[in-house]
């Protein structure tokens, strides 16, 4: 049973750390966004709302 068992508690133990650092790079990836296009999206995400900036209106300029 031992040479059925060891194959498959290894598989477990790699995909676990791959499911780790796939969550690990979301979590990066969603900061990363969030500092750089500013939109508080984790904050809409939480309460269900988007505020968005008013739109520029490239003929008054």
């Amino acid at each position: 049973m031992r040479a059925v068992h060891e194959p498959i508690a290894e598989t477990h133990e790699t995909l676990f750390y791959l499911l780790l650092l796939a969550v690990i790079l979301l979590f990066i990836g969603v900061v990363l966004t969030e500092i750089r296009e500013k939109n508080a999206i984790v904050a809409a995400m939480n309460t269900g709302k988007k505020y968005f900036k008013p739109p520029v209106d490239l003929e008054k300029r």
